[in-house]
């Protein structure tokens, strides 16, 4: 989906995502070597949430990308200066026309 116009904006960074390829018996993954750019915003703020495992833990801040981003709390995410971060959870957002933006929240490095 191409972005609007009005939110092209409001979304002025790129991250990348590599989704998971396999994990091993010891779980350790391995990630696809072809990423996704996302475009979006981020928003760093540290707060305490509970992780998708349902574990209290400290979110350095927020992506927003607009529309539905294939991504999930398994996936590699980059930012833009080259950081490799946790993705802790992800969560999509809706209106009347359906889904406006992927929110994902990610930890330290």
């Amino acid at each position: 989906m191409a972005i609007e116009t009005a939110f092209a904006d409001m979304m002025p960074s790129t991250v990348t995502v590599n989704a998971v390829s396999t994990t091993d018996s010891y779980g350790v993954r391995t990630f696809s070597a072809t990423g996704t750019s996302i475009q979006c915003r981020i928003q760093k703020s540290r707060k305490l949430i509970i992780s998708a495992d349902g574990k209290e833990i400290v979110e350095e801040g927020r992506i927003y990308a607009y529309g539905v981003a294939t991504v999930t709390v398994d996936d590699k995410l980059t930012l833009p200066d080259a950081t490799i971060v946790p993705i802790l959870a992800v969560e999509t957002r809706n209106d009347d026309n359906g889904t406006y933006v992927t929110v994902i929240s990610f930890g330290a490095a």
